[in-house]
């Protein structure tokens, strides 16, 4: 299982199809490294059985939460984006998860490639700063105002946002390596300027280093999340993204009335929200920047609210294995202020990183 781990974490950040697009090739790459992991486990007899009850509580309830989901007046089969494909994501990563808890892994070469991975990217978007961009050279031409901050410094992710998150997710394993090498990374995080990366540097920072304290962690966590909506409101100007949350919360609530529908206990389902919410609100964002907000769209208040006391449940019990633990609260963070969680690389290395120290999860 290790092998086939390391060569996930190679191929997921690397594999470019300009024809299906940076974003949907790698996550559904990643998809497909995931049921790799849960076939072998199947053949091995290696399937984890899960003892988070609010886990499982959510896995069951989101079929229920499909079928009392609106309709779209699209075909079911005419557009994948709209469910097949963001589900068949999903429960790839769900059953990958399974296999992963209960794999036996070699944690230390994992982490070694996942730092060479990291540094080789880095490497990479410095280039990028310098001009030499021949071999993704269609990246120059996107117009600067889809880039999130730096136009050109995107890796092999297609936006510096995303590489940035995808750099600060992997710093942890060079702290636990205590690896040189982190400075490239930091040298690339400097001059993509995402200050969304930065938040997940911090907060892995302050996990690895402080995460055998339980109330030292939570208290550090509360800061994180005080400090992300401190700084989108002194931001709003330029990053609009607290006003569109604002309006998407205000959306959703209007459902919650005594007047409104039930589709915001149970969610408007996979892949609804361009439909139900960009869309009439003639806005340009197919996805919130917010996996917490987009979560509670799809899912509605119970999905949201079991999966939030299902990630509780991992943060209070799981083992705090470093990196590992470092990388997944870090991936929590960056999650308040991005879609990462369905972006390939960082998808993979959450999941890997949450199923490592959930073994022997009581």
């Amino acid at each position: 299982m290790t092998n086939l781990i390391i060569i996930g974490i190679w191929i997921t950040p690397y594999f470019v199809s300009h024809q299906f697009g940076f974003r949907d090739s790698q996550f559904l790459m990643s998809s497909f490294f995931m049921l790799s992991f849960f076939l072998y486990a199947c053949y091995r007899s290696q399937v984890f059985i899960c003892k988070n009850k609010w886990l499982l509580a959510f896995i069951l309830f989101i079929p229920i939460s499909i079928f009392l989901a609106p309709k779209i007046n699209i075909p079911l089969f005419g557009k994948a984006t709209y469910f097949w494909f963001p589900a068949f994501c999903m429960v790839s990563h769900f059953l990958g998860f399974a296999a992963l808890s209960a794999a036996e892994l070699d944690t230390e070469r994992i982490t070694k490639h996942i730092v060479w991975a990291a540094a080789l990217m880095s490497v990479y978007v410095i280039l990028q700063s310098i001009g030499i961009d021949q071999f993704f050279y269609p990246l120059n031409d996107h117009p600067k105002a889809w880039s999130a901050t730096s136009p050109f410094l995107t890796g092999t992710l297609g936006n510096s946002r995303v590489v940035g998150a995808y750099l600060a997710l992997c710093l942890p394993a060079f702290y636990h390596r205590r690896d040189w090498k982190a400075g490239i990374v930091l040298s690339a995080l400097v001059l993509i300027e995402s200050k969304l990366a930065w938040f997940g540097v911090l907060a892995g920072f302050y996990v690895y280093f402080a995460g055998k304290s339980p109330k030292r962690l939570g208290f550090g966590v509360l800061l994180a999340v005080l400090a992300i909506f401190a700084y989108y409101a002194w931001d709003l100007p330029d990053s609009a993204r607290l006003s569109t949350w604002l309006d998407i919360w205000l959306s959703f609530r209007a459902g919650l009335a005594p007047n409104g529908n039930q589709f915001c206990l149970t969610g408007y389902g996979f892949g609804s929200f361009p439909y139900f919410f960009s869309y009439p609100h003639l806005r340009i964002w197919l996805r919130a920047h917010n996996e917490y907000i987009e979560i509670l769209w799809q899912f509605g208040v119970i999905g949201f609210g079991l999966l939030m006391m299902a990630v509780w449940h991992h943060l209070r019990n799981c083992n705090r294995i470093q990196p590992f633990f470092a990388m997944f609260c870090s991936s929590l963070v960056m999650a308040g202020g991005f879609f990462i969680w369905q972006i390939g690389p960082i998808a993979y290395l959450t999941v890997l990183a949450g199923a490592v120290v959930v073994r022997n999860d009581n």
